[in-house]
């Protein structure tokens, strides 16, 4: 979608000052300028009625919210709609929905005295998303939700696991679904094992790491896992003791490692120009910190089904580097090959030139007009990128990349993607990071990418960019779960075909995006399925950038997205139907501008879904709460409670729900999913939650469909949240005469009315001051100066802690009612008006954490006194605020849902740990919402416990 290089191509901004927001006014057409001057300069002999728009202002963009009011002339009724939802005249409408709107107004009845109709566009963006989605509602995928039984009936397992390992390693593995002929199935499921972490499969695919269980000792010994209630066994062998044959410098000539070898890189080596590495079965290859592997020559890496070879870290926590081929004679062949925690320079790029890339780390092949062909591998948990291609060659044949910073950016040369998946870059975590995290970035030359699964990218799929012309073909390939595009195709001279795709569960379906030439880029997508997403098909992009291309759509489906087509540019604001050619299509809202196009009937269409299908259309769908836990926060409960489908249904789903405390039902009720709908949310109101009483929401009974995940999730409105008694910025009294005010200062009684008063930040040396003090001469600076502030508290029984956050340069000594609470960058002992701290601030604008027993507060007058100290007589600035937030006393407490149990606790500052035994070890719970489901039997202890500190 974009490009970290020159995507901030945006011409400059004018601020534009509208009621009490600031929003962006981009830029307007000159001509349409010099118009509202000249009209401005006209003699006219009667005023016009007109409609009056207060607040908002047409094609601009407002951070977070914008607010209007429609003022009608005297005695003219008006109709005003908010996309399409009738809004109210002479009165401000508040709008803190981001994404794009449309405010029309219109005279109720035609008359010649009637003011003329008014459009608004404009877009309230989300400020934590940045300039990434302009006109779209912010977009966080859901997450997986695993296939039903009937799904995975008679799936089969397929492994890269090595043969033979060392005892107590982790132990790299990567498992892919497929059917009794080998072909791969696209269905979530969950491999679970006393010998690993439950690892996620997405569309089929998935990787971690096992280790032995402790009580097993060496020699031969069975895997077991259980998939979709299906077990898994799988042999290995634990070897005792491994001898290492230790490897560095140049490898010249044909060397061959052995059979099942051992070997040990030290040192960084390299495979020059002329000579081979030939790699065999069963080896394995651990590799020390930060080591690379200069290729100018060839690698032959010949692993198997039954002992692949292996790469991987000496040091288990400690990334080696990566391939480095440079040359058009260097080249890597692979097959039934493991890599794992490659990629140990994160600055690779920055320090290397002549190369054009979206990030800086180390990737795992460098392939620089060299060759790297991977047969049955897959390569995990990169602390870097996957690769990076400069007019090099890369083919990737049912291989898995997963958890990347970025599967990489390939420039020029050609990119062979088929049977394969790119998988979680950096990871599935629903955390929005705007950081270039595509799963492929796509340039010049011409690249091909066939049955394969993308996705779960906190930035795109496949985004195919700047640089020079080159061609993508795209088919079969299935997209889902990233943050931003699914397929963003834009760039100069970039021909694109999209045949036979899916985009689920993305910020956008299939881009015909910016362009830096004439009649570019060129998008074509034939039998596509672009569902669930905020955008479906999308001519444009998010910035106010050049659309020149054309997006050919035919023969598709674009169901149930935010909008299923969406064409409008941000360069100039207007629509552009003759750069788009939709026809044959489905689409699940009316597309008024594209009329040879019909309404998906999910009765009459719903078989056009079976190809997209990974098993029969008959087969029982995956069912469950589509929420990353089982507490379920506040604003979540207000947006709606999603729930999601493993994949798409060519039947109508259903499912009842109910809600209850622990002590009575409160609603009930039925959520349908109708053929190709795989999202839907039960909309609950906030005010179902009572304070201090967790409710639970269940499903139950589906139809067509079974329950995947967890029956239940809780929904809990704390009672007392933190309360800030002194915030940012407040006012101070403050002595900045370098004398010493005496020991009476801090107390309640000192008089400080002769001090001078002023709003924090209070300091000197431009550091963003709003309150500038003396701090004697530059030369001799006072080595402490006071502040004082008083607060009122009637009741402060109900606070348990006080968090005070101080920013300080250079050291503070805060006193609380005549008493030191804390010091911070100061040294033990007796502190006078002549005392230095000797050392400066960490950081000058970082507010430092400090927590405080409440019952240092008094009813009624409470006394806040600080004292700030110099680093030394010749510092060249000082700077102080404070705030203090008061927490609550947390309180643990539970609640019997009829078979069930779930603690309960108020106080976000403190989580859960559990224990087999009340003396320990005590380890923390997975929650981390203020609830908890008991689900273990025997006997449990639990605790609450202050985050970052010990109980």
């Amino acid at each position: 979608m974009r490009n970290s290089i020159t995507r901030r191509r945006v011409a400059p901004k004018v601020k534009f000052s509208v009621s009490t927001f600031e929003p962006t006014q981009r830029p307007v057409i000159g001509a349409a300028v010099l118009m509202g001057l000249l009209v401005t300069l006209l003699p006219f002999s009667a005023q016009a009625a007109e409609i009056v728009i207060e607040g908002v202002a047409d094609r601009v963009v407002y951070t977070d919210r914008a607010a209007f009011k429609i003022l009608p002339p005297a005695e003219v009724p008006l109709v005003a709609t908010l996309d399409g939802t009738p809004v109210a005249i002479n009165t401000t409408v508040n709008v803190e929905n981001a994404d794009y709107h449309e405010l029309r107004v219109d005279p109720a009845a035609a008359s010649p005295d009637a003011p003329a109709p008014r459009l608004v566009r404009f877009i309230v963006r989300a400020s934590a998303r940045g300039d990434s989605e302009w006109g779209l509602p912010p977009w966080t995928p859901p997450p997986v939700i695993n296939a039903s039984a009937a799904e995975l009936a008679g799936a089969r397992t397929q492994w890269l696991l090595p043969a033979r390992y060392p005892i107590l390693r982790p132990i790299p593995f990567a498992v892919r679904l497929e059917d009794d002929e080998a072909h791969a199935l696209r269905l979530h499921a969950r491999l679970e094992s006393d010998w690993h972490a439950a690892t996620q499969l997405r569309r089929g695919w998935g990787a971690g790491w096992m280790a032995a269980p402790g009580e097993l000792a060496a020699g031969t010994t069975e895997y077991a896992g259980r998939l979709g209630g299906t077990e898994i066994r799988r042999s290995l062998t634990l070897e005792a003791e491994t001898s290492w044959t230790p490897v560095s410098g140049i490898l010249s000539g044909d060397v061959t490692w052995p059979e099942h070898g051992r070997i040990e890189l030290t040192q960084s080596i390299t495979i020059p120009l002329g000579s081979q590495l030939r790699i065999s079965r069963g080896t394995l290859v651990f590799l020390a910190p930060g080591v690379d592997i200069t290729v100018r020559g060839r690698i032959l890496i010949e692993g198997s089904a039954d002992a692949p070879v292996v790469f991987a870290p000496a040091v288990v926590t400690r990334p080696w580097g990566g391939f480095l081929l440079f040359g058009t004679n260097a080249s890597l062949s692979a097959t039934q090959t493991l890599f794992a925690g490659s990629g140990a320079n994160p600055s690779w790029f920055s320090q290397n030139s002549g190369y054009n890339v979206h990030r800086s780390e180390q990737a795992l092949f460098l392939v620089d007009a060299a060759t790297v062909h991977l047969s049955h591998c897959a390569a995990i948990d990169g602390a870097g990128q996957f690769g990076h291609g400069k007019n090099g060659f890369l083919t990737l044949d049912r291989c898995l990349v997963q958890r990347f910073i970025t599967g990489g950016e390939y420039n020029g040369g050609s990119v062979e993607i088929r049977g394969s998946a790119l998988i979680e870059f950096p990871v599935d975590d629903g955390i929005f990071d705007d950081a270039d995290n595509d799963a492929i970035y796509l340039t010049n030359g011409r690249h091909v990418l066939a049955d394969s699964v993308l996705g779960w990218a906190k930035d795109d799929g496949i985004d195919a960019g700047s640089g020079g012309a080159g061609s993508v073909l795209a088919t079969n390939v299935w997209i889902e779960g990233n943050f931003h595009e699914a397929f963003a195709w834009s760039g100069e001279g970039r021909v694109v075909t999209n045949l036979q795709c899916v985009a689920l569960h993305c910020g956008q379906g299939i881009e015909c995006g910016w362009s830096t030439g004439a009649d570019s880029p060129l998008v074509t997508a034939d039998h596509c399925l672009v569902a669930g997403n905020a955008s479906g098909f999308r001519f444009g992009d998010n910035y106010d950038w050049t659309y020149n291309g054309h997006l050919q759509v035919t023969n598709s489906l674009a169901l149930f997205n935010h909008r299923d087509v969406f064409d409008l540019n941000w360069d100039d604001w207007s629509r552009r139907p003759a750069q788009m050619d939709l026809q044959g299509n489905a689409f699940s809202q009316p597309q008024p501008h594209y009329p040879h196009n019909h309404s998906w009937d999910p009765i009459r269409d719903a078989a056009r879904l079976a190809p997209f299908l990974p098993r029969t259309a008959s087969a029982r769908v995956g069912l469950a709460f589509a929420t990353r836990s089982q507490a379920v926060s506040l604003d979540q409960w207000a947006r709606g409670i999603p729930v999601g489908l493993s994949g798409f249904s060519t039947q109508a789903v259903r499912v009842e729900y109910s809600l209850r405390t622990a002590d009575q039902a409160i609603a009930s009720g039925v959520l349908q999913f109708a053929p190709g709908e795989t999202l839907k949310s039960i909309q609950l109101p906030p005010s179902s939650i009572p304070a201090h009483t967790p409710v639970r929401l269940q499903l139950a009974h589906p139809t067509n469909a079974d329950l995947t995940g967890p029956d239940a999730l809780y929904g809990f409105a704390p009672g007392a949240a933190p309360t800030m008694l002194l915030p940012r910025g407040a006012r101070w009294r403050y002595l900045d005469s370098g004398t010493d005010p005496g020991p009476a200062w801090p107390t309640a009684t000192f008089d400080d009315s002769a001090w001078k008063e002023g709003a924090a930040r209070l300091g000197f040396g431009g550091d963003g001051e709003i309150t500038e003090v003396d701090g004697g001469p530059a030369d001799a600076r006072f080595a402490a100066l006071y502040f004082r502030h008083t607060l009122v508290i009637p009741d402060p029984s109900p606070f348990q802690e006080l968090e005070f956050r101080v920013q300080r340069d250079d050291g503070a000594l805060v006193h609380l009612n005549g008493t030191e609470a804390f010091r911070s960058n100061l040294p033990s002992g007796p502190v006078t008006a002549t005392t230095y701290t000797g050392t400066g601030t960490d950081s000058e604008s970082e507010f430092y954490v400090h927590r405080v027993a409440a019952t240092a507060l008094r009813p009624g007058t409470n006394v806040v006194a600080v004292e700030i100290h110099q680093a030394n007589a010749t510092s060249s600035d000082l700077g102080f605020d404070l705030e203090i937030v008061a927490h609550p006393a947390a309180r643990l407490a539970w609640h019997r849902f009829e078979d069930r149990v779930l603690l309960s606790w108020d106080a976000t500052s403190h989580h859960l740990q559990e224990s087999m035994n009340v003396a320990g070890p005590w380890s923390d719970t997975l929650t981390d919402h203020g609830l908890h489901e008991v689900i273990a039997t025997g006997h449990r202890f639990y605790r609450l416990v202050r985050r970052g500190s010990e109980p």
